[in-house]
C-alpha cells in the first residue's frame, strides 16, 4: 500500500492524515455501540494526555516518518526498520519508567540492530559481480 501511495504522489502527511482518520472512524463504531459513549468525557487528564501522545507521537509522527522512508529507500528496505520498534520500547521503558533491563532483552536488541544492519548493508563488489555472472549464465 505504501508503494501505491508513493507512486500516486501523496505526501507523507496527507497519506497519514487519511490513515489516521480512517482508523479513528473505525474505532468510533465500537465506542458508539458500547452503551455509554459519554463516559469518555469524564476520563482524567492523564488518560487524555496518554491518548494524545499515542495519537500524535507514537502513531501520526511514526507513520509520517515511515512514509518518508518508503519514498527515500523503498518499501522493502524501510520495512526492515520496523524491527527497531521493540528495541525503542524497551529503551523507553528502562529510561523513562525505570523498568529492569534483562540480559535477554539486551541480546534481543543487539540481534535486532544487527539484523537491520545486515539487511541494509551494501554487498561487496565481488559478490555483486558473481551474482550478475550467475544470472547471465542462467539465462543463456
Amino acid at each position: 500500500m505504501s508503494r501505491r501511495i508513493a507512486t500516486v504522489g501523496l505526501s507523507a502527511l496527507v497519506a497519514t492524515a487519511w490513515s489516521v482518520l480512517a482508523g479513528a472512524a473505525l474505532l468510533a463504531v465500537p465506542l458508539a455501540l458500547g452503551g455509554n459513549p459519554q463516559r469518555v468525557l469524564h476520563y482524567p487528564a492523564g488518560v487524555w494526555l496518554s491518548v494524545l501522545h499515542m495519537a500524535w507521537l507514537a502513531t501520526a509522527l511514526a507513520f509520517i516518518w515511515f512514509a518518508d522512508g518508503v519514498r527515500a529507500v523503498g518499501p522493502t528496505r524501510a520495512s526492515v526498520f520496523t524491527n527497531f520498534v521493540p528495541v525503542v520500547a524497551v529503551l523507553v521503558g528502562v529510561l523513562a519508567l525505570g523498568d529492569h533491563l534483562h540480559w535477554s532483552m539486551a541480546v534481543g536488541g543487539l540481534l535486532a540492530v544487527a539484523g537491520v544492519w545486515l539487511a541494509n548493508r551494501q554487498p561487496a563488489p565481488a559478490v555483486v559481480r558473481a551474482e550478475a555472472a550467475e544470472r547471465s549464465s542462467c539465462h543463456a
